[in-house]
């Protein structure tokens, strides 16, 4: 390490030597030509391979927003998209962990373009680490600017 590949990338940083040997290791990779005659005396074939791939995870950046109402509710606006994911469960889940808001009074509103100004979408691995990321930063800056107005509050 540091590898560049082909394409122009840099690898700096991973265990591909332990990884392939643990790999080697719950694959009983010495005891294959035991189960590939067991195989053949059935009349089947058994072949193996161990490969890395490689695949974007976690790629650019994205937008959530926490909007609050004067109804007492807080609206994730989220630029990821859920496919069945999970998506609402999930980031209402750690907004109410972050700020106290309970979690039936947050709303989840995505792929609505009247208001959700930017997204990327869900791909590569990305709405949890992007969207979650982008939703503590969010519950960080909240709780930043509340905390002087709670003071204030409650001298």
């Amino acid at each position: 390490m540091p590898y560049a590949n082909g394409t122009g990338f840099v690898y700096d940083s991973g265990e591909f030597v332990k990884a392939m040997e643990r790999c080697v290791a719950l694959a009983d990779w010495k005891g294959f030509e035991v189960r590939r005659k067991a195989s053949e005396a059935k009349g089947k074939r058994r072949g193996r391979a161990i490969t890395y791939y490689i695949e974007d995870c976690g790629v650019f950046n994205e937008r959530m927003e926490l909007r609050f109402d004067p109804s007492g509710h807080l609206t994730i606006v989220a630029g990821t998209f859920s496919h069945g994911q999970g998506h609402a469960t999930a980031f209402a889940q750690l907004v109410t962990e972050w700020l106290g808001v309970p979690f039936e009074s947050i709303r989840f509103v995505q792929g609505d373009t009247h208001h959700v100004s930017f997204g990327r979408g869900t791909y590569a691995s990305r709405s949890a680490m992007l969207g979650g990321g982008a939703l503590k930063v969010a519950a960080d800056l909240i709780i930043e600017k509340a905390k002087p107005l709670a003071a204030h509050l409650m001298e």
